[in-house]
């Protein structure tokens, strides 16, 4: 029996350890496909539609959430319909020209983390309308569009740097009271995110998370064979164990031997 028990520990052991080490590359590495809803590329495509703006075009008057005491995700919450309604009435280009691919491909990727629920849409039913956190500005489609970029590089590295999905719940912090930024009226000549960060995301290469992320479905059924093959090797080792240590075994092989 001893050899029995031996061969049990051993396999546990082995169980255990594959088990650890899948544990290991599929779920601290890759929490999960939020993750991936918003890459650096997403981010270079936003800089090139920036980038394509005049300088000293006309002014353009929108409404845009403040920071505040908000947290990262009430803020990205509360601004993201902002975002998109930016986009819908400022931005509107020919579907053939680069600008309006641009357009099309950050409008797409909102409706994507929508339709996905890496984020959530504001639950009237509980939580406040959050527009007494917003600010009415005036400037250049550029400098409204550097606002978008830097929404959309926070929520980039909060999914980057977690490993836990993220809680939308903000019917607490949109509950209190915030000076009403609407009542002024903002005018703004500055770049709120500078061109140096802009081409810190246009540098980047677009292939970088989809590496990432094929690695992950590269890993899973890996680690799926591993374990299965354990569990084979490990029934094999208990029943040659088993039969060998069954009652009568050895009077069988005595038997056999003297024929």
């Amino acid at each position: 029996m001893t050899t029995l028990k031996s061969a049990n520990i051993l396999c546990k052991v082995k169980g255990l350890y594959l088990v650890l080490l899948c544990l290991r590359l599929t779920v601290a590495d890759v929490p999960g496909p939020c993750r991936y809803s918003m890459r650096r590329d997403h981010l270079a495509t936003l800089s090139h539609l920036i980038d394509n703006q005049l300088k000293n075009g006309c002014s353009i008057t929108y409404n845009f959430t403040e920071r505040g005491n908000l947290s990262d995700a009430c803020y990205i919450k509360a601004a993201f319909p902002q975002i998109l309604e930016l986009i819908d009435t400022h931005f509107r280009f020919s579907r053939s020209s680069d600008n309006g691919r641009y357009v099309e491909a950050t409008r797409a990727l909102i409706h994507s983390m929508y339709s996905q629920k890496c984020i959530l849409l504001i639950n009237e039913e509980i939580e406040d309308d959050p527009v007494k956190f917003s600010k009415t500005h005036r400037g250049s489609p550029r400098e409204a569009l550097d606002r978008v970029l830097k929404v959309f590089s926070l929520y980039l590295e909060l999914m980057s740097s977690r490993n836990r999905p993220m809680d939308w719940s903000c019917a607490d912090e949109y509950a209190e009271d915030e000076p009403q930024f609407t009542t002024a009226l903002t005018h703004t000549t500055a770049d709120p995110l500078g061109q140096d960060e802009r081409t810190h995301f246009q540098s980047k290469d677009p292939d970088e998370s989809h590496d990432s992320n094929m690695l992950a479905y590269v890993l899973a059924p890996v680690c799926g064979g591993l374990l299965f093959m354990s569990a084979v090797y490990c029934l094999i080792r208990l029943k040659i164990g088993f039969m060998q240590h069954r009652p009568g075994a050895a009077e069988l092989s005595i038997s056999d031997s003297q024929v």
